[in-house]
This record gives structure tokens, sequence and C-alpha cells, in this order.
């Protein structure tokens, strides 16, 4: 009898990706154990980068069918993104919606640039503090702590920033 091989896991891509995904679908921990089953102890085992706990197949499947992604996936493609057929995190949000420890209500900054701002395609060409806000009236983000965090992104490389008034008011950020 054939003997079967055990699963290599990168602990770090499955941890990364369970957190951002839940953020991107904007779940808490109490959320994911109201959907999983799963203790929000577990939960958080696995969404720890250090954690060598290895979950089966069917402890990543109520994972991958909430957000539309593969199992496969969720253990080897980093930075994955929520897939395109949602209608079960949909469901999820509809039948909870008055369980407000279940959802996020806003993401932190950085989060907010990371998961909502850095991927759209005006990104390329760059785009104004304002017009980033113009574009989500609906997350509440003030123009201040999106100047600061847009800043430290250029620090670190992620972005250029860009004089566009020549007069050092109004700046342009951009995809380096």
């Amino acid at each position: 009898m054939a003997k079967k091989e055990k699963l290599k896991i990168d602990h770090r891509i499955l941890a990364d990706n369970l957190r951002s995904l839940r953020k991107q679908a904007m779940l808490t921990i109490n959320g994911i154990d109201a959907y999983t089953n799963q203790s929000s102890d577990h939960i958080r085992q696995l969404e720890n980068k250090g954690n060598k706990v290895t979950p089966n197949v069917n402890t990543l499947l109520p994972y991958s069918t909430l957000y539309d992604v593969t199992v496969n996936d969720l253990l080897t493609k980093p930075d994955l993104k929520l897939g395109l057929n949602l209608k079960v995190l949909e469901t999820f949000r509809r039948k909870y919606k008055d369980f407000k420890d279940y959802f996020i209500d806003a993401l932190s900054t950085p989060d907010f640039i990371r998961l909502k701002v850095l991927p759209l395609p005006q990104m390329k060409a760059g785009m104004k503090v304002s017009e980033i806000i113009d574009l989500f009236p609906d997350d509440n983000i003030e123009s201040k702590p999106l100047s600061r965090e847009l800043g430290r992104m250029v620090e670190k490389g992620i972005l250029v920033k860009e004089d566009s008034s020549g007069n050092k008011a109004v700046y342009l950020y951009r995809l380096k």
C-alpha cells in the first residue's frame, strides 16, 4: 500500500492569506468562528505566521468556500485576493447582519491602502489624496492619516510621491 505524502505547507503564506482574506471580507475572528465553527483560538493560530499547526483539507474548505478561492491557493499563492463569486459571504452577511462583533466596522489606514487603494488601476498613473477620498465616500477616511501612511509607503519604496502643483502643496502618489 502506498504511503500518503504529507502536504508541505508554508505556514507564513497560509497565515497571511487567512488574515488578509478575513480583512478583505471585513470579518472579525468571531465572524470566522461563527462561519467555520472553529474556535477563535484555533483561527488565531492559523493566522499566526509562526504557528506550525498543519490544518487538513476539511479545516480549510470553509475558508475556501467563503472567500471563493481554492484550498491550493490558500496554501501556495501569496497576496491572495477574494474571488469573484462571493454569494456565500453575502449570505453570511445578510444572515448575521445584527451580530456587530462578526464584522469589522472600518479598516485601519494601512489596511485600507493595501487592500483598497493599491490595487486600483489609477495607482499606476498616480492619485491625489483628495481623489482617493472621493473614490471611497463610505469609508470615512481622513486626509491627514491617509497622507501620513502614503508617505510611509514612499519611504518603504512602495510608492513614488510627485509634486503635482509645483508649490509643494498637492502630491500625486503612484506605484513604483
